[in-house]
């Protein structure tokens, strides 16, 4: 929160694009995937108890985090989300499809579950504002990403 705080004081204007693990998944509780990301990153030494990574589950909680530092426009949604419904283009998934990294599908989809695309910035930031809308589509407008109605977190700024 500190660092998000400081960026805002200092550069007044600010568009920040994240990639986060959401370990509550998309519902934001507890879920047997996340548990075993959560057990396997804290013993690879990579999330302790008092990190964001532990301490955010879910994308509301990212938003309002972002939101205390300053960051009161924001719009996320979960990676599945984001690559089943626009924000990621139809020839980025086709290239996705081809890694073939996982055999099967529903658990490429529980992983996409647990992590979060997220687009967060300052009131007065012509640009944040045009990213974090809704779209139909990403690749029709080149000005917004894409994300989908009644499926992402929207937060406009007058919003508590």
């Amino acid at each position: 929160l500190e660092l998000w705080t400081h960026v805002v004081q200092t550069c007044h204007q600010v568009v920040a694009v994240l990639y986060e693990p959401i370990l509550g998944g998309t519902t934001g509780r507890p879920s047997p995937f996340g548990s075993v990301m959560e057990t396997n990153l804290q013993r690879a030494g990579l999330a302790s108890r008092d990190s964001s990574l532990v301490q955010l589950r879910s994308l509301t909680q990212h938003l309002d985090h972002l939101a205390q530092a300053g960051l009161t426009r924001s719009i996320a949604c979960d990676l599945w989300t984001a690559y089943a419904s626009g924000v990621v283009t139809a020839s980025q998934r086709q290239a996705a499809n081809r890694a073939e990294l996982l055999d099967e599908m529903e658990e490429f989809v529980m992983i996409m579950q647990h992590y979060g695309f997220l687009v967060a910035s300052t009131p007065d930031c012509e640009i944040g504002a045009a990213l974090c809308q809704v779209s139909s589509s990403s690749s029709l407008d080149p000005k917004t990403i894409g994300f989908p109605p009644n499926k992402s977190l929207v937060r406009e700024p007058n919003e508590s």
